[in-house]
C-alpha cells in the first residue's frame, strides 16, 4: 500500500525542496511510488544510495 502521507507536503509551494533557495544545486528525485519512512525498510534504497552518490560526485 503506497504511503501518501508526504505527497501533499511536496505538492505545496513551501515544500522542503522549495525552501532550498540558497543551494548551489538541487535535484528532486522520486524513486518508485511506494515510500517507507525509514531507509532500512525502503525496498528501493540501493537506487537511492546510488543517486545520492552520483549527485555528490558531480562536485
Amino acid at each position: 500500500m503506497p504511503d501518501t502521507s508526504t505527497e501533499p507536503m511536496f505538492s505545496q509551494h513551501r515544500s522542503p525542496f522549495a525552501l532550498l533557495v540558497n543551494a548551489r544545486s538541487k535535484r528532486m528525485l522520486e524513486i518508485g511510488k511506494e515510500h517507507a519512512h525509514t531507509v532500512t525498510t525502503e525496498k528501493n534504497r540501493l537506487q537511492l544510495f546510488r543517486e545520492v552518490q552520483l549527485f555528490l560526485e558531480e562536485r
